[in-house]
């Protein structure tokens, strides 16, 4: 096994992972990746890489029991931080995907993808005010993030603002007029 050549080579460890992400056999990388944290169980980044091959099998659950392994070996390590608030939004658990955003943002900084995540946390929470909040605070870092101005205009559509969401709406497809789930 390509592993136990080197243990310690934690760049092997993402190579792995990106060529088993190209290929699309996440099932060969979490076996891989059971193997050598059998060997290495206080590597955080294999953990993390774990997290993400069952994230990419939409199995959110396993990924978080992964990625909260990566955090608790290295406290500081904000993209572990980033995937625990996206994978508690991707199974709904909004306050708890929250407060793994806010934990990335104190470790890394503002962040205008975990503002927007935030924001779309308070929309589906209907805390709207506090959704607007953060989509401004992502356009306010990125002007040009469409997912924001999409986020403002559903929040200003669930207000009964339509004419003024329109407005937003289609900055939104002027940022991006290729994504169709703008339309």
């Amino acid at each position: 096994m390509l592993f136990r050549s080197n243990a310690k080579n934690e760049i092997a460890i993402y190579e792995l992972a990106f060529c088993y992400d190209q290929l699309r056999e996440y099932d060969k990388a979490i076996e891989s990746y059971y193997n050598f944290i059998n060997e290495n169980p206080y590597s955080f980044t294999a953990w993390y890489n774990l997290g993400n091959s069952f994230a990419k099998q939409n199995n959110h659950e396993k990924a978080i029991w992964a990625y909260d392994y990566s955090v608790t070996i290295n406290e500081e390590f904000a993209p572990a931080y980033f995937n625990l608030g996206s994978s508690y939004l991707s199974i709904e658990n909004y306050r708890t995907a929250v407060d793994f955003f806010h934990k990335c943002i104190d470790l890394d900084g503002d962040d205008a993808v975990c503002y927007c995540f935030i924001g779309e946390c308070y929309e589906q929470l209907n805390e709207l005010s506090l959704a607007k909040e953060y989509y401004h605070k992502t356009i306010s870092l990125n002007p040009d993030f469409g997912d924001a101005w999409l986020g403002l205009g559903i929040v200003k559509d669930l207000e009964d603002k339509t004419t003024e969401s329109i407005e937003f709406f289609n900055k939104a497809i002027e940022l991006e007029p290729t994504n169709s789930g703008y339309y």
